[in-house]
């Protein structure tokens, strides 16, 4: 049975995750994360993404963002399959890395921002990772506390 398409809103605010396939690791190291967290950058730009909230951990990232040109579909495409390639590549493997399709979840209530956030930033301090979210390195969250460390993608004061 072939899979159901998404439906790509213009201006659509969602809530996306990415898991490793069988719950295993999608970054063995800092230089994976760089590399994940630098193609973001550049799929954010590309695409005008506003990204309220990213976190990326050893085996799932997530992402809160508008999309401005109902182009979530390809975008995901272009972060994930180039980060799978760069991922195998760099590690000497090939075959899937990731769970089947991206996650998203479609934001319609503007109350529901505040949780997202939380949720999104949080998620380090759940899985044991760091005390203080602030100090996860590989999320949004310190770019709040610190506005001169955020790239022009992230939405941190909206």
């Amino acid at each position: 049975m072939a899979r159901p398409l998404r439906i790509d809103i213009p201006d659509g605010i969602f809530h996306v995750t990415s898991r490793g396939l069988e719950q295993r690791p999608i970054v063995v190291d800092d230089a994976d994360r760089a590399r994940w967290t630098d193609l973001l950058d550049r799929v954010a730009r590309r695409r005008q993404w506003r990204v309220f909230a990213w976190t990326l951990l050893d085996n799932h990232c997530h992402l809160f963002l508008r999309v401005p040109h109902g182009d979530l579909s390809a975008g995901m495409h272009d972060l994930n399959a180039g980060y799978v390639t760069v991922f195998n590549r760099r590690h000497r493997r090939c075959g899937p890395l990731l769970q089947g399709r991206f996650k998203a979840i479609l934001v319609e209530r503007e109350y529901h921002y505040w949780e997202l956030s939380r949720y999104v930033h949080l998620n380090p301090v759940r899985a044991g990772v760091v005390a203080d979210p602030r100090e996860y390195p590989w999320g949004s969250c310190r770019c709040y506390f610190r506005p001169h460390l955020a790239p022009d993608w992230l939405a941190w004061e909206e």
